[in-house]
């Protein structure tokens, strides 16, 4: 090769004509093209055999290919070889040249570049023949080059193709399908052998037997329109080609290698799909050494065209010169081939399936979807249309995969005056092939023929018309692709290629095979219209031939179609009765949908015909005229019940459609016309008959009364009844009767009346039933039988107290009760009256197990749990109740449940029986009644209320016994306090039953509130409160309230002041007091002191118990026993300091305006009940004996914030909503004295507070606090009552001016004032104008701040009132009265008493009213901070995930609960739930809103600060958590 790369001795350029090969090699796309050029050109050198390897990169190192995987082999080299002529000179010449085209006209490669199609795989083919070499290669410059060389002399020609780069292996499957339907048209070739390196995979071996001479038939034109081709003879051969393979090279998950999809190839898909194939059945099984059979027909063609012909010299300019004379041969599998091929793809053996994937395939020999493919000695893309291969002399397009039609060089002119080409496009293709291709349909023609035959002289009947549609069906002449007017060229020539019209064509009939010239072969009127057999004489196209074949040959053979003349000329000497009956068939059909072509008047002349002269010939000799007849009928009728003027229904039996009769002016035999005839005639029938057979005349009368009816929607059954009356016609259970002796099954409850018998109608024949639109056969119906008894007179029902008594008396267990049951159902249809309802409740008519008779209200249904609770049953079982809803009605069973319950039949206990029975006295009812209830409590006792059964002791405890709802409780815990803890049976239904964790607020305060129940003595109430206040926590407080006014605590009677004798007392917890170190000894013999250890006295506690006495409990003391409480006073007077005592109006009451001063005075308790007290006794406020004093620093050029008019307006707003009482004289608050008030502003300000004792002599223990800043304040003018409301400058948005204003404004304005005044005055000052109106709304509409008028009259001091004891005061005690005054008033000193909330609340009202410092400083305290605490549910949007849990929803309430995605609850809820339920209810009724649509739990533990949250304002969500925590 270094040689050939550096310019060896002997190199040579290749000769190439550039302008051909660019056109011709960009057309060789294929798979297989390469192969496709390299056998032809192996055929067209005479070659037997031709072997292809493929090579691996190290062939001698690769395993066997039954043990390699295919798909992943690289090939690296190709190797073709033949045994065919060697080269020679001109070979090796013509080689080395490329698209000069081949003037051998008996040689298939036209253009000359062939075998240079192996260029497209390898760079450096090697081609070695007769002891000789020819290598090519490209040089440096890109030129193509070959260099000659000797070679080893060998009888094999080879081609080697070291490919450009490694490939996959080709797909062995597309291999073989390319190579099977190759070798059917070679000339010479027989064998293919392919070698995978040095192991064969797949042989492929054609054997053909000597050729059979088929003469061509006299009505057959062998030449072609212009006799520029003619078919000189016709032979046929039987070839079979055998395929041996080695199938495990052939993986069956590999996919076929198909050519590119084109739009024709998918329009013909489309069609192929849509049409109807009539396929082989198949003989199942694997032929004989893998081998198929088929026919190859090869017809020799003489070319008539001379040398100067225009068709010729267009050919041989473009390619080369015409043979004189060729073959055209086409591939067709006939019947018994075809046959085995089915066979083989319906089989399931593996080697069935491995051969039908080598032979069936858009490129396999077996023609798929009836459409062949042309051959240009090998297989090209163009399909055929039929179900034949055809090969013959195409001049083939430049890649030869598909026939020239579009070369306008080749054009054929000779054409251009072809009678049988119209179309444009068609006159405008290649003359050669187009005459070509006509031979082609002239052979289909031939071979359709010779199959036709076949069929029609070894087959018949069946047989026959099969095979012959199944070789129609592959002669369709589908579309073709990619060359649609490939199909009609062959059409054309199939039909055309005869005589004429007159010639012979053979077509499936339904007699069989006919031909379509014959005159007696008629059209069709529509597909699937049956044949007139009443026509002896004439047949007609099969209907299953293709429309659109059978359109063509009728249009080719002037097929005619059926005309009432042929049928007239039929009928003309009379037709018998099958005839007849055919004809009517027919008919009716032809009616059913006339064709177009036919008019309505010709219909009505041929009826009109018919009736008037059309006779009859029966079976008896008998003639008939048409004209004598004027009713029809359907049914079946007696012949000695037909009336003469009906036509027998023997003749219309196959009839569905009246109309189609009605036509000839007959109508339908009606009833009561039939009826009349039929009684008429029945006493002379019963006297014919004899006595023994009378009575059977009235019975066959009722049969086809009932058939009759059933047909003909019939009203006059008053006249048939008439008719019927006097005849023995129903057949009973005894005798045939009247009717009016007889009665319906359902009416006899007692089993002694004469009932009709249906089972006699059951042998009625099926009988057409009239519908809209024709006649629908179907069975008897007894419910018809039924309708037609009932209006002829049989009886359906007894007196209903003959009835009741009879049963009575008469009825046993057996069958009574489902007798009743269905007549009081079907009958009655459970529309009873009161009496009779009555009558079945009370009186004891039934049946019970193990109970005797008994009234319907006392019995249950059969059950074997109802059973085991002892109660009676009804003596009915399942088996016979399901048999008696499917009697009554299949469609509505529920009817006969409706009768039970009218009965008082109950099919469970209620909900207060089964109840009282698993509380009964009987024990061994009651675990099944409870299990009963427990099973059935979702399904029977949805509307159980635990609170409705608290007093039924069902519930079985641990300690084997029954309790009370409310005295089980699931915890242990409580068993302590005297309660019990459910059995272990029903630890499942602790919820469904409404057994609770522990009890309930009112469960407890029951327990403490019934004597009999609450702790005995000091020990057990010891034991008590230790658990509750360990596992029974307090939360509510309406609880503790309810709790701490029940008297229940147990202490020793060692009070001297109690009247009561006995050593054991009970208070309440609120008159307690908790023994501890802070306990005075002048209380300890008055007071009751107690002690429960630790945990009993925090449970106390809870119950509101303090550890020392309060002022209410002082007064109380006094109250109930004054000369008792003085006497142990006195006992114990040295603890009790002289100044402790003052007069009321000495002593202040504390309040918020007053706290800075409340560690340093004497105050009173800020107690609501004892406030109203202190105000009647003369106790002024804290903070009205506190004193603004202001200090204004520099006013020159400053402006108020807030000018005159706003304050007014702002206070205005803020007094609507104070009570009158709460105010004070303030003079610039009446109507016309705002002028007394001024709004100046200033640069600076500071604030002095003096505190003034009320009522005191030592008027020096005024107090004064430090100066402070402040942002405003009040000064009040003494000389002349005016007020200065002072404001630093600059600052209006400033919340703590705000506030200043505020707190100075309430002094001013209020006698006492808590923080939420502050902040609603702070709010309204920080609000504008709108806000103002909008949110804080007045009262009344007023016109201008001169309008309020806060009215307040002083009220003067209240007079003191004296207390009078009943007995002499005590020396020490008076002394200290004298010195204190009356009334007395307690009080203690409150030194460094502060109050946490005030700030609290003053920091969200803050916030609230404007914006904070960038620092997050509080105005006016920047020693202190607020956090995002207060707003992160305000500012920030929540999404909050919630599941309901329905076993926690609060039974009472109804209260639905929900607990948050993620949060795990580990405490019990259900107490707390109830509870907190409770509540949210009561405040649901202030609103007037439902709890348990308005309201909704949830559980969020995570997030305790969340209290609420609404939804779409309708609902409300509430956090028990929340509650749980700030509540407890």
């Amino acid at each position: 090769m270094a040689d050939y790369c550096n310019g060896a001795a002997g190199r040579q350029e290749v000769e190439v004509d550039k302008e051909a090969l660019v056109k011709i090699l960009a057309r060789y796309p294929g798979t297989f093209d390469v192969l496709r050029e390299l056998i032809q050109n192996a055929d067209d050198a005479v070659a037997r055999n031709i072997q292809i390897h493929f090579q691996t990169k190290e062939p001698a190192k690769s395993q066997p290919a039954s043990q390699l995987d295919v798909s992943k082999l690289d090939i690296h080299k190709w190797i073709i070889k033949n045994d065919g002529n060697g080269f020679g000179e001109k070979d090796w010449k013509r080689l080395g040249k490329i698209a000069h085209g081949n003037d051998d006209s008996r040689k298939v490669g036209a253009f000359g570049v062939g075998f240079y199609s192996v260029l497209s795989k390898s760079d450096r083919p090697l081609v070695r023949s007769n002891g000789k070499s020819l290598q090519f290669y490209k040089r440096e410059d890109g030129k193509l080059c070959k260099f000659p060389a000797d070679c080893p002399m060998d009888s094999w020609t080879s081609i080697e193709l070291e490919l450009r780069k490694p490939e996959p292996l080709p797909m062995l499957t597309d291999l073989t399908r390319f190579l099977v339907s190759s070798v059917a048209f070679l000339t010479h070739i027989d064998t293919f052998v392919v070698h995978l390196d040095s192991e064969r995979v797949l042989h492929v071996e054609k054997q053909a037997e000597s050729p059979v001479g088929i003469p061509i038939p006299e009505h057959l034109k062998p030449t072609t329109p212009q006799e520029a081709l003619t078919v000189e003879s016709i032979q046929r051969t039987v070839q079979r080609i055998t395929i041996n393979t080695v199938e495990s090279a052939f993986p069956p998950s590999s996919t076929s290698t198909l050519p590119p999809i084109t739009a024709e190839d998918l329009v013909e898909r489309c069609i192929e799909a849509d049409r109807p194939k009539r396929l082989f059945r198949g003989v199942h099984g694997i032929l004989k050494d893998n081998t198929i059979m088929h026919d190859l027909y090869t017809a020799t063609i003489n070319v008539n065209l001379g040398p100067e012909s225009e068709m010729m010299r267009g050919v041989e300019t473009n390619m080369k010169r015409l043979p004189s004379d060729f073959e055209c041969k086409a591939v067709y599998f006939n019947s018994e081939q075809y046959e085995s091929l089915v066979g083989i793809r319906n089989s399931d053996a593996p080697k069935a399936k491995h051969l039908a994937r080598l032979l069936f395939g858009s490129q396999g020999i077996i023609p798929e979807n009836d459409s062949g493919r042309l051959f240009i000695g090998q297989s090209t893309s163009q399909t055929t249309g039929i179900g034949l291969h055809i090969s013959a002399h195409f001049l083939p397009t430049m890649e030869r995969g598909s026939i020239d039609l579009a070369n306008g060089q080749v054009a054929g002119v000779l054409y251009r005056h072809f009678k049988f080409f119209q179309d444009s496009e068609v006159l405008s293709s290649t003359a050669w092939n187009k005459d070509v291709l006509f031979v082609g349909g002239f052979l289909a023609r031939v071979i359709y023929e010779q199959e036709m035959q076949m069929h029609a002289t070894k087959s018949q009947g069946d047989l026959e018309k099969e095979l012959g549609l199944c070789t129609m069906a592959r002669f369709t002449f589908g579309l073709t692709v990619p060359h649609g007017e490939v199909s009609k060229i062959l059409q054309e020539a199939f039909f055309s290629c005869c005589h004429g019209p007159k010639s012979p064509f053979p077509v499936v009939s339904d007699a069989g095979i006919s031909c379509a010239s014959d005159p007696q072969i008629r059209q069709r009127f529509r597909k699937n219209n049956r044949p007139p057999s009443f026509l002896k004489t004439y047949v007609v196209f099969h209907e299953d031939i293709e429309p659109c074949q059978r359109s063509e040959i009728i249009k080719r053979y002037n097929v005619p179609a059926f005309r009432f003349q042929d049928i007239v000329q039929e009928f003309k000497s009379g037709v018998t009765q099958d005839a007849l009956k055919s004809f009517f068939v027919w008919w009716e059909d032809f009616n059913r949908n006339p064709p177009s072509s036919t008019p309505s008047t010709a219909r009505d002349e041929f009826c009109q015909e018919f009736a008037s002269q059309g006779i009859l010939h029966t079976s008896h000799g008998i003639k008939i005229a048409f004209k004598d007849i004027e009713f029809f009928t359907f049914l079946p009728l007696p012949n000695d019940l037909s009336p003469p003027d009906t036509i027998h229904v023997d003749l219309t039996s196959g009839l569905r459609n009246k109309g189609a009769i009605e036509c000839f002016g007959w109508t339908q035999l009606p009833l009561l016309h039939w009826l009349k005839y039929a009684c008429s005639q029945a006493p002379h029938l019963a006297s014919s008959e004899g006595s023994g057979q009378a009575s059977d005349v009235g019975y066959r009368i009722l049969r086809v009364l009932v058939q009759f009816a059933l047909v003909e929607e019939f009203q006059q059954w008053d006249e048939a009844a008439e008719l019927m009356k006097g005849l023995k016609c129903i057949p009973t259970n005894t005798e045939l009767q009247l009717p009016a002796n007889s009665y319906f099954e359902v009416a006899d409850v007692c089993g002694i009346l004469p009932v009709a018998d249906y089972a006699e109608f059951d042998s009625i024949p099926p009988t057409p039933v009239a519908v809209e639109r024709g006649f629908e056969y179907k069975p008897m119906e007894r419910l018809h039988v039924g309708n037609v008894l009932l209006h002829i007179g049989v009886r359906v029902a007894m007196d209903w107290n003959d009835m009741i008594e009879r049963y009575v008396n008469l009825v046993r267990v057996a069958s009574g009760p489902r007798r009743l049951l269905r007549f009081l159902t079907t009958i009655r249809n459970g529309d009873l009256t009161v009496q009779e309802i009555n009558d079945l409740q009370t009186r004891r008519v039934f049946y019970s197990e193990n109970h005797g008779r008994a009234p319907g209200a006392e019995l249950y249904l059969p059950n074997e749990d109802v059973r085991k609770l002892r109660l009676p049953i009804f003596v009915l079982s399942q088996e016979a109740m399901t048999a008696l809803r499917r009697s009554v009605d299949p469609s509505n069973p529920c009817e006969v449940e409706k009768v039970i319950e009218s009965l008082g039949i109950r099919e469970y206990p209620t909900l207060d029986k089964i109840i009282a029975l698993a509380a009964s006295d009987e024990l061994v009812v009651r675990p099944p009644a409870l299990k009963y209830f427990l099973l059935n409590l979702e399904k029977h006792y949805n509307d159980y209320e635990p609170e409705n059964f608290a007093e039924h002791a069902f519930i079985p405890t641990k300690c084997k016994s029954y309790a009370r709802l409310n005295e089980v409780f699931d915890s242990p815990i409580w068993e302590k306090l005297g309660f019990k803890q459910p059995a272990e049976v029903l630890r499942r239904d602790l919820s469904r039953l409404g057994i609770k964790d522990k009890p309930s607020i009112d469960t407890i305060v029951e327990c403490f509130k019934n004597p009999e129940r609450r702790p005995s003595d000091i020990d057990t109430a010891t034991i008590w409160f230790e658990y509750l206040h360990l596992y029974g926590k307090l939360p509510i407080p309406k609880l503790r309230e309810q709790l701490s006014t029940i008297p229940f605590v147990p202490v020793k009677n060692l009070d001297p002041l109690s009247s009561e004798s006995s050593p054991i007392k009970y208070i309440c917890p609120k008159d307690c007091l908790i023994t501890s170190n802070e306990m005075k000894r002048q209380h300890r013999d008055i007071f009751p002191f107690v002690s429960f250890g630790q945990h009993g006295n925090g449970f106390l506690d809870d119950c509101r118990a303090k550890k020392s006495p309060d002022a209410s409990d002082i007064i109380s003391k006094i109250l109930e026993n004054p000369r008792g409480y003085l006497k142990a006073l006195q006992n114990n007077t040295e603890d009790v300091a002289a100044d402790e005592l003052l007069p009321a109006e000495q002593v202040p009451i504390s309040d918020w305006a007053g706290r800075d001063f409340a560690g340093d005075v004497f105050v009173a308790y800020e107690d609501d009940t004892l406030k109203k007290m202190y105000r009647e006794m003369g106790s002024e406020f804290l903070g009205t004996c506190v004193r603004h004093v202001v200090a204004i620093g520099g006013t020159a050029g400053c402006s108020p914030p807030f000018n005159h008019d706003e304050v007014i307006r702002r206070i205005g707003h803020f007094m609507d909503k104070r009570d009158k009482n709460e105010r004070k004289d303030t003079s610039f608050c009446d109507a016309g004295s705002t002028n007394k008030l001024s709004v100046k502003g200033c640069n600076s300000l500071t604030l002095e507070q003096i505190f003034t004792p009320p009522n005191r002599v030592d008027a020096a223990a005024t107090i004064r606090t430090k100066p402070v800043q402040k942002n405003a304040g009040f000064e009040f003018g003494e000389t002349d009552g005016s007020y200065t409301l002072w404001m630093v400058s600059g600052i209006r948005d400033s919340r703590d001016l705000h506030y200043d204003i505020a707190v100075a404004l309430c002094h001013v304005l209020l006698k006492t004032y808590v923080p939420d005044d502050v902040y609603l005055l702070a709010s309204l000052f920080a609000a504008n104008d709108e806000l103002l109106e909008r949110y804080y709304p007045r009262k009344t509409k007023r016109s201008s701040a001169r309008d309020i008028n806060v009215k307040s009259t002083k009220k003067s001091k209240a007079p003191k009132k004296e207390v009078k004891f009943p007995f002499p005061l005590p020396a020490c005690l008076a002394d200290l009265a004298q010195r204190a005054g009356v009334p007395i008033t307690w009080s203690h000193q409150t030194i460094n008493q502060q109050t946490t909330t005030p700030e609290g609340d003053m920091e969200t009202a803050i916030r609230l009213c404007g914006k904070s410092d960038s620092n997050g400083q509080i105005p006016g305290q920047p020693d202190r901070k607020y956090t995002k605490k207060y707003d992160k549910h305000c500012k920030q949007a929540h999404t909050i995930k919630l599941k309901e849990k329905p076993n926690l929803r609060d039974r009472q309430t109804k209260i639905r609960f929900f607990l948050a995605q993620g949060v795990q609850c580990e405490q019990p809820l259900q107490p707390a739930l109830e509870e907190f339920a409770k509540l949210i209810e009561d405040l649901a009724n202030v609103f007037n809103k439902s709890a348990s649509t308005a309201c909704f739990i949830f559980w969020k533990d995570t997030d305790e600060d969340l209290m609420a949250f609404n939804r779409d304002q309708k609902c409300i969500f509430l956090n028990l958590a929340h509650y749980h925590k700030f509540c407890e």
